[in-house]
């Protein structure tokens, strides 16, 4: 189930980068030209963080499941459950706010330092992606549509994104178009 979550992020990468966009784009006034180069960009980059995610969340269940050997009764089934939980919620907030901080011009290791911040806005992101991607059927298409869109949001509240200097402002394209004319 946990690498499902993963192969639903990678596979709708492209449409979850076009949505975040356009909800900074409402948000802020933000536009950014349409480039496949930027499009093909963002969804390898998403591809590599999902992959970068996947072995780090594996990892340290791997650790845990190590240390909760050493342990036993009713704290051995708690550890062993609530950890690696939460640390599916980090990774998989991790990757939705990816997408904001990509636009952003921010690299991965800049990402990381980022999120690493604001790990809780990261984790509530990740928990509610994985609880809704549990509700059958319409789980898989809706817990990541209302992820990417929580993420954009949240960035948003925690960075002016209407600040981004990679981005083209809704009035200059209005004032360039009338200058054309």
């Amino acid at each position: 189930m946990k690498f499902t979550k993963y192969l639903v992020v990678i596979i709708l990468s492209p449409v979850l980068a076009i949505l975040s966009e356009t909800v900074e784009t409402k948000l802020t006034g933000n536009t950014y030209a349409f480039d496949w180069i930027q499009l093909f960009h963002d969804v390898r980059r998403g591809v590599r963080i999902a992959l970068r995610n996947v072995f780090w969340e594996y990892f340290l269940f791997t650790i845990v499941l190590v240390v909760g050997m050493f342990f036993g009764g009713d704290f051995k089934k708690i550890f062993i459950f609530s950890i690696p939980l939460a640390f599916g919620f980090y990774f998989y907030g991790f990757g939705f706010i990816d997408y904001i901080n990509e636009r952003r011009r921010l690299n991965i290791t800049q990402s990381v330092y980022f999120v690493r911040q604001h790990r809780g806005v990261a984790i509530a992101i990740g928990s509610v992606y994985s609880l809704l991607f549990m509700v059958p059927y319409v789980g898989v298409i809706l817990a990541p549509i209302l992820a990417i869109i929580a993420a954009t949001l949240a960035v948003h509240e925690l960075v002016d994104l209407g600040s981004n200097q990679y981005a083209v402002k809704k009035d200059m394209v209005t004032k360039q178009e009338s200058n054309t004319d």
